[in-house]
């Protein structure tokens, strides 16, 4: 085999098994829309729902600290049965933006 296409080979195999073959993430738009759903559902007081919809939306930017305050207000709004994941959720809101007055 000749030394080129032998380190083409390799090469393609590192890009493989390093993240080569891994998907994207959605595209903006597609995250905007999920943001812009979740909104709404809360809106109309489809709170369950919007937190269904605002968890797929932190799989994708767990870092981002307006998705996931959203999500603990619809949870709070849940009555009984999310406040313990609410005050979970603000948590971790509050070290992604610990100075912002809303998580206070």
């Amino acid at each position: 085999m000749k030394p080129g296409l032998f380190s083409l080979l390799l090469l393609l195999g590192c890009l493989a098994l390093h993240g080569g073959c891994t998907a994207p993430p959605p595209p903006t738009h597609q995250l905007l829309k999920l943001h812009l759903d979740a909104l709404n559902q809360i809106s109309q007081h489809k709170f369950v729902e919007a937190e269904t919809t605002l968890l797929k939306l932190v799989d994708f930017a767990p870092s981002a600290f307006v998705p996931r305050f959203n999500l603990a207000v619809s949870q709070l709004n849940q009555a009984e049965e999310g406040t313990e994941r609410a005050l979970e959720t603000l948590e971790v809101a509050v070290d992604l933006k610990p100075d912002d007055p809303r998580v206070h």
